[in-house]
């Protein structure tokens, strides 16, 4: 319930989209961790934010010797019953209550974590299904970490309207001609891209014409303007 936070350390794949509106739908808040990152900056996480469950997967869980997850490869896990009948759900959350927690990059200093409540999260969502025409037809890329903020407006802006999210792979989270063909056969309309992947994205590759295309978090080149501006 509410003021409760879940740490979800699991690899990208629906599971960790399913988590993620798991413990949204509980009224608990969600604490993202990349399994990616330095194992450094993710005790320091834990040790920081102390979150009440860790949900993550026996792959992930061996290189957390300080964590006691559930692991949902688990088969005691997935043999659980999906409903506990002595369960009293506990009153949902406020506008003003914790929808996740999202750690800074730690550029200049120790990682911070910021709280993001229900009220600013539904706030963004509903200015990007606005602004960039969100509909039941929209496939929106998940292309960045979960552990950056990006990821959220990703994941969430598309299933709150019956869209589709896509997860990327970790293995295509890199420029080049396997990145673009999976977003042309998943047939995604909406992606965002840091210039650094697009620039460096070979002049062959291509996204679907007529997508949707964002680009931000650091400073775009003119010349990226230049090339996908007239494409996507």
């Amino acid at each position: 319930g509410p003021e409760r936070l879940v740490a979800l350390a699991l690899p990208r794949t629906a599971d960790l989209v399913v988590a993620v509106l798991g413990v949204l739908r509980s009224g608990a808040a969600y604490l993202p961790v990349d399994p990616g990152h330095p194992s450094a900056r993710i005790k320091h996480m834990f040790d920081e934010a102390t979150p009440d469950l860790v949900l993550s997967t026996s792959d992930v869980a061996k290189h957390l010797p300080w964590v006691d997850p559930i692991l949902l490869d688990d088969p005691v896990a997935r043999t659980a019953p999906d409903v506990d009948p002595t369960y009293v759900p506990a009153p949902g959350p406020s506008p003003a209550h914790t929808a996740y927690v999202i750690y800074t990059s730690g550029s200049t200093g120790a990682p911070k974590g910021v709280v993001v409540t229900h009220q600013g999260a539904a706030a963004l969502m509903a200015t990007a299904i606005d602004r960039l025409r969100i509909s039941p037809e929209t496939r929106s890329l998940l292309f960045a970490s979960i552990g950056f903020d990006v990821a959220f407006f990703e994941m969430t802006m598309a299933l709150l309207v019956g869209g589709t999210v896509v997860v990327v792979p970790s293995h295509l989270r890199v420029p080049g001609p396997e990145l673009t063909e999976y977003v042309a056969d998943q047939r995604v309309t909406h992606l965002c891209l840091p210039p650094a992947i697009l620039g460096a994205l070979p002049p062959e590759c291509e996204l679907p014409a007529g997508a949707t295309l964002l680009c931000g978090t650091e400073t775009v080149p003119a010349d990226l303007v230049g090339r996908w501006g007239s494409t996507v």
